[in-house]
């Protein structure tokens, strides 16, 4: 947060505003209240001849571990504006927005992501600044043990399960409030193959996964 106001410069404190039911941080000279709201972050699913696109982080944090191309919503550009700009800024590549796909929220975090399904005409890629590797990759070549983030793994499940048992994909709404994320209403369980071969991948390291992942 911010120490100074951002109107008169003078130091701020947590305080209760007058007909607010919570702590704000408010200067102390001229009363400004400084609100610090949730952010807004959009990323894609892209295909392209039956392969997702992946983008291998280049910053911190989770350095070197894969995830799906996206970023921070930006003043005066819609979610879909900024899900085609994500894309393009990390991988290179210029995407057809589809659909919405899935929606989830995190308030540990103060974050809510968007993600949406798209397509490539090209599978050509040109790796922005903060991405070491973009590439393309088949559902059984996916590096399920090296994904940045639980949500990552969670919400390309859902992609592969709706693609194989609907031909018009479902809008998605899951909840992440203690590093677990479970979809609402409750996916079906994923198939025992797919299963299979994420624990044995992306769970190398424990028997079983985490309770309450899937």
């Amino acid at each position: 947060m911010n120490r100074f106001c951002s109107s008169c410069g003078s130091a701020v404190h947590l305080t209760v505003p007058p007909g607010d039911d919570r702590e704000r941080h408010t200067c102390s000279d001229c009363g400004t209240i400084q609100y610090h709201n949730p952010r807004v972050v959009v990323a894609s699913i892209v295909e392209a001849q039956g392969e997702v696109l992946l983008c291998q982080r280049a910053i911190a944090p989770r350095r070197n571990f894969w995830t799906l191309p996206g970023g921070f919503l930006e003043y005066g550009e819609t979610t879909e504006q900024a899900a085609q700009r994500e894309v393009f800024e990390e991988a290179g590549a210029r995407i057809t927005i589809d659909r919405f796909y899935m929606m989830c929220e995190q308030p540990d975090v103060s974050e809510v992501y968007l993600i949406y399904q798209g397509r490539s005409l090209t599978k050509d890629l040109q790796p922005g600044p903060e991405v070491s590797c973009a590439e393309w990759f088949a559902p059984n070549e996916i590096p399920w043990n090296s994904l940045a983030y639980p949500l990552v793994a969670e919400a390309l499940v859902m992609y592969f399960e709706d693609k194989v048992r609907s031909s018009e994909m479902p809008a998605r709404i899951a909840s992440h409030p203690k590093g677990v994320v479970s979809a609402v209403p409750r996916r079906q369980e994923v198939s025992k193959s797919l299963r299979r071969s994420i624990r044995r991948s992306h769970f190398s390291h424990l028997k079983e996964p985490p309770d309450g992942y899937w």
